[in-house]
């Protein structure tokens, strides 16, 4: 998978990209109160699956960027 910009920790699985077209509402809704977050009404809110790097100065840095741009 390194051609493809991922690399899992289990080399024995595929990297899990796919498309899921509809979100599952219920489900977020359900785990992230169990973390205490309330989540806006349907379509109001986006989740996402984002690769990252092994170095924990990089995860650092990424999720900044990730945590900036979740704000526009």
């Amino acid at each position: 998978l390194t051609h493809r910009g991922a690399v899992g920790a289990d080399p024995l699985m595929g990297d899990g990209a796919g498309v899921l077209v509809q979100l599952p509402d219920r489900f977020f809704r359900e785990e992230m109160a169990s973390q205490g977050v309330e989540l806006p009404k349907p379509g109001h809110y986006a989740v996402g699956h984002v690769f990252m790097p092994h170095d924990p100065e990089l995860q650092a840095h990424i999720e900044g960027i990730i945590a900036e741009v979740a704000q526009l």
